[in-house]
Parts: structure tokens; C-alpha cells; sequence
């Protein structure tokens, strides 16, 4: 039940990588928001995991700590081409204060560039195969 709600979920929140006609990945918006919290948190994208998608299509993910190996919970979702997250059990990060996370997709690279409000940012690359991991 899981894995065809997930898959059901993904069909609608699909973006397509394409270079030509020719070349096509599919991108999902949870490999979106796993890029987004592994540029934001500073950890490696295939540490960032989906714990599940919920109906209203929210993507719940986490990632655990090697340090102290504390799990850390998020929640994410897309809407055009700006990533809105915040902690699983706390505030959405769209306060004026907060960093403001876009997407990019071209020559099937994904570039999440994370703004912050003095003008500054952080931007990271990501291939398909940067994201093919599996899912929880």
C-alpha cells in the first residue's frame, strides 16, 4: 500500500529532465526536497531519506547524525520552482527572515540554490545519479 501510494503521489509531482527529445529522466518532487534539506543542512543527498508522502502531498524525509546519531525529521513541498520546508514538527520556513530555497533544472543537472536574507547563498548541483537512492 506504501509503494503504490508513493508511486500514485510521484505520477502527479513529476518534473521531466530533458536535454532533447530524446533524453528524459523523471524527477520527483521528493528528490527535489531530499536535494533541497541535503544543501541546506549541509549532509550528503543519499543520507536524506523519504519517510513517506502524505495526501496532501507534504514530503516527510529525515536523515540521521553520524556525529551523535540523532535523527532529524523535515518536511517539505514544492510549488513552482520554490521549495518550502521546515522541521517535521515545527514552523514552514517562510518567514521574511528565513532563506528563501529555489530549484533549477537544465542539461539534467538539478541546482537548489538556498538565499539568505543579506544577500548571500549557497547553491548545490545534483545528477540523476546523485539521486537514485532508495527510498524507506
Amino acid at each position: 500500500m506504501r509503494i503504490a501510494m508513493l508511486t500514485i503521489l510521484s505520477t502527479f509531482a513529476c518534473y521531466t529532465l530533458s536535454a532533447n527529445a530524446g533524453d528524459s529522466a523523471e524527477l520527483s518532487e521528493s528528490d527535489i526536497c531530499r536535494a533541497a534539506i541535503s544543501t541546506i543542512m549541509g549532509r550528503p543527498v543519499h543520507k536524506i531519506l523519504v519517510e513517506r508522502v502524505a495526501r496532501d502531498g507534504v514530503n516527510f524525509l529525515f536523515y540521521i547524525r553520524p556525529e551523535d546519531r540523532t535523527t532529524w525529521y523535515f518536511k517539505c513541498f514544492t510549488e513552482k520552482n520554490v521549495v518550502t520546508w521546515g522541521n517535521a514538527s515545527g514552523r514552514w520556513r517562510v518567514d521574511p527572515d528565513d532563506s528563501i530555497v529555489k530549484f533549477a533544472v537544465s542539461n539534467e543537472v538539478l541546482t537548489i540554490t538556498d538565499n539568505y536574507s543579506d544577500g548571500s547563498k549557497k547553491e548545490k548541483r545534483f545528477t540523476k545519479a546523485d539521486l537514485e537512492k532508495p527510498y524507506r
